[in-house]
Parts: C-alpha cells; structure tokens; sequence
C-alpha cells in the first residue's frame, strides 16, 4: 500500500458524503472536501501530516506576506513534491512510512497495540467485544492511521525491548509530543480542508521566534531511518511535526509488529508544541510553563481568554497559528480545539469541540472583560460548593450532591456562553446586565434541584446552605 496514491484518509465532501481519499487526492480536491471524518487524536495526527506535506513542498512560507500570497500555488506545490518522495510512503518495506530501519525482525507486540480504540494493554473499551490473546490483522488503511495516531499520542510507561542499530532499546518510554501534559491543541477552521490546511501553515519567520527550534525537512528526506539520523530531527520543527517516539516495523498481513521506545523529543520549557497553549502555573519558586490540557467534563470557553491569547516574550500563549487571524478579513473565525487525556500510562478520554468566534475577541481589552466574566463563574461555583457543603453537614452525611450540583450549574453555564462573549464584546455594563443574571439563576437553580427540601430538617439545612448562596454579589 502506498499512502500517496491509495485511499486510506476518511473525509466528509461537501456533498456530505463519506468517503476515503488518498495524500493526492487530498491535495488535488481539497477545495471539494469539507472536512476530514475523524475523531479527535485522528484529527490531529491527519492535519500534523498534511501540514507537514504543504509545509516541506512550499519550503516555506517565508513570512506572513508570503503565507498570504501561497494559496494558488499551494496544491500544485504538494503533489509535485508528494511525486517526487511518495517512494517513502509505501507502508510495508523498506524505509516505511513511519517506521525505522535497523530493527530486529522478531515481532514482540499485537498490532491492536497501535490502536489506541482497542482492547489491548492498558487501553480497555467498553465496547470492544472483539480482542482476543492472539490479535487481529489490520486492514491496511486502518494500520496507517493507527501508525500515524500512536506516534502522535502513545503513552509513556514500560515498553517491550528489541534491538535497533545492534543496540538494545530502553525499557521505559515517555509520552509522545502530542500527549504531552494532556495538552488541548487549537486549529483553526476553513470552509474547505484545503483552506483549513493553509490557515494552520506557520511561516519560518514564526518558527524562528520558538525557543531552541529550527525549521529542518521531514524524516523522509534522510536516506535512512536510523537512530543516529533520526535524533537530529528532534529538536525541528517539521521532524517534531511528524514525531517518531516509537521504533516500529509492521509486516503486512500479520497480527504482530515489533514495537520499542524511539527517539525523544524536547519538553517545556525547552520547547514547545505549535498546537498547544502554553499557561503558567504555580505560584512563588513553583511558578512555572504547562500546557492546558484536555478536561472532556470541562468545557473550554472557561479557558478561552488562555486559548485565544496571542504568543507573548516569554512564550506563553495559545496555538502559534492564532497570529494569522490579524491578517484575515473577516468577521469571525472558527476554531477546532480537543485533544487526548491521560493518567501517567492510562488513557483516559478524547475530548474536542468546535467554536465560532468574533475575530474582536483577540483583543487584549475584550480578552480580559471576557475572563473576568469566566472568574465571575468561577467565584459562585465556589459559593455553591460551600452552600451545599453546609446542607450536607446539617445533614450529617456525605456531600453526595456537590458533584451532582456542580455538574448541573456548569452545563447551565455551557448552554449560555455565547451571552459571555456577546457581553464581552460590549462593555462592562453587558457583563453586570445579562451574564452576572444568568451565573445567579444557574446558582440557584443547581442548589434547588439537587438539595432535597421537604422534611423539616431537609428544609432547616436547605435554609442555612441559602444564607451561604445569598451571600454571592456582584457588582
């Protein structure tokens, strides 16, 4: 199978129609498809491989004047230069799509491994009634995007050994750069899945302003998948792109692929991902970078003001591509963001959404009225959380209701976020008119439906926990 000429990518035409397409066909019809069809860690390893692409054929873009000016040219860049290298591509073989060269032949992991949707090692579904002790084989579309999918986002954690260049790999592994800190990665949305892959090109000019990254090639360029050549693409833009953590040969029509740690790719502080949005966390000597990361309970326009923020001195930030939306004539923009969360070696969920956004709201003033109205929020959670706390003390037993209130005031809140924004965009008094109202019914309206008040001593506690709710005001 070759991935530049046979269909394996699963997209949505704007027909709405399903179908899968190949790297060509991608690139040849994109203005045609709408959208890819995926979920959310297949979406990013997909748009890190097509960026990859536009990016090595464009060489580029230089700078912002150029990435304005690369749309007419960018199709027929991307298939000349997928002619040009789609021998390395090919899925099986020698110098194989993501994988190395140098491995011991001897397979020593099921090929549901790579599979992060499969019952196998520390990734139990519910609903995978298929996993047996001897495997399954893949088709080969699916194992080229379960290829793709692990390197962006396996686990760290013990991992088989093998040899690879005559040495023996490392028992352990980290997490790929993808998985790092449960990060949300931000992209931003197109009419088309041509116009989304160039809205997420970054220029060499940006990559120059990241710390400790250079722009580099893609792997495929080196003449041979060794350790030694492929460490030097760790610390590059385009090799982080398309990361190779994990040393992996897959042998056509078998349940097993010989599977071991791989190369390691720089952390924050000492670099970070274009994708994800870099915070400041801790307080005092334990301030320090992370990345905000994915909460599948917790809707991210309680993060938006972190999302949205433009790329600063000292490297905090949202998505590097968020800095085009100063050039583009528009109203608003739209943005996918989610990302894969996990527990040390355990995933945990996948978690995405879809926001359509104002482009005023970059501005620093709006940013700041618009978490202010977040922390406003955040402020009568707490009152809530002490209100019931209250209740179930009166009570005398367990505050089994604050996760069932907080659960119900959030989702109130959700439903309402656009009134935050709108608000937000118009001045302080918006904010105190019709966002402070809507916080105060979803606060007593969590507190009412999940305090029972009906017995005299239900009441008497109910009445006490209302004292405590009563006392968030806001100017």
């Amino acid at each position: 199978m070759n991935l530049v000429s046979d269909p394996w990518i699963p997209v949505v035409m704007l027909d709405k129609t399903p179908r899968l397409v190949s790297l060509n066909e991608v690139f040849r019809d994109g203005e045609t498809i709408a959208d890819l069809a995926a979920n959310p860690c297949q979406r990013i390893a997909l748009m890190r491989l097509l960026i990859c692409i536009a990016q090595a054929a464009l060489d580029g873009p230089k700078d912002e004047e150029a990435w304005l000016a690369c749309r007419s040219r960018l199709a027929d860049a991307a298939l000349a230069y997928l002619d040009t290298w789609q021998h390395r591509f090919n899925l099986f073989g020698e110098h194989a799509f993501l994988q190395v060269d140098g491995l011991d032949a001897e397979t020593n992991a099921l090929a549901d491994k790579i599979d992060l949707t499969l019952a196998c090692g520390n990734n139990p579904t519910l609903f995978d009634h298929g996993a047996t002790p001897d495997g399954r084989v893949p088709e080969d579309a699916r194992l080229a995007l379960n290829l793709l999918v692990y390197q962006m986002f396996s686990p760290g954690g013990l991992i088989g050994r093998t040899q690879w260049d005559q040495m023996t790999t490392e028992k352990t592994s980290e997490h790929s750069p993808c998985l790092e800190g449960s990060m949300l990665h931000t992209l931003l949305r197109g009419k088309s899945l041509a116009e989304t892959i160039r809205l997420n090109l970054l220029t060499q000019e940006q990559i120059r302003q990241l710390s400790n990254m250079t722009w580099g090639c893609p792997y495929w360029e080196t003449p041979t998948l060794s350790r030694e050549a492929l460490s030097d693409f760790a610390s590059t833009y385009l090799g982080r792109l398309l990361p190779l953590p994990r040393a992996i040969h897959c042998v056509e029509t078998s349940r097993t692929v010989v599977l071991a740690a791989g190369i390691l790719y720089p952390k924050l502080p000492e670099q970070r991902e274009p994708t994800g949005t870099v915070i400041e966390a801790g307080t005092g000597a334990k301030r320090h970078f992370s990345y905000l990361s994915v909460t599948p309970s917790k809707h991210p326009w309680r993060e938006l003001s972190s999302i949205l923020a433009l790329q600063n001195a000292d490297r905090s930030g949202g998505a590097t591509c968020l800095a085009h939306l100063r050039h583009v004539r528009a109203f608003s923009f739209g943005i996918w963001t989610g990302g894969l969360s996990a527990d040390k070696a355990k995933l945990v969920d996948m978690a995405e959404w879809v926001l359509t956004l104002p482009v005023c709201l970059l501005d620093t003033l709006l940013l700041s009225r618009y978490q202010g109205g977040v922390e406003s929020a955040n402020r009568a959670k707490f009152v809530l959380h002490e209100a019931v706390k209250k209740y179930s003390e009166l009570q005398k037993s367990n505050p089994v209701w604050q996760a069932k209130a907080e659960q119900f005031f959030w989702s109130t809140l959700d439903a309402q976020s656009q009134t935050l924004t709108a608000c937000a965009i118009q001045d302080d008094a918006a904010l105190a008119e019709k966002w402070l109202p809507i916080i105060r019914i979803a606060l007593h309206t969590a507190y009412e439906r999940t305090c029972p008040h009906e017995t005299p001593r239900q009441i008497q506690a109910y009445a006490q926990g209302l004292k405590i709710l009563d006392s968030w005001k806001e100017k």
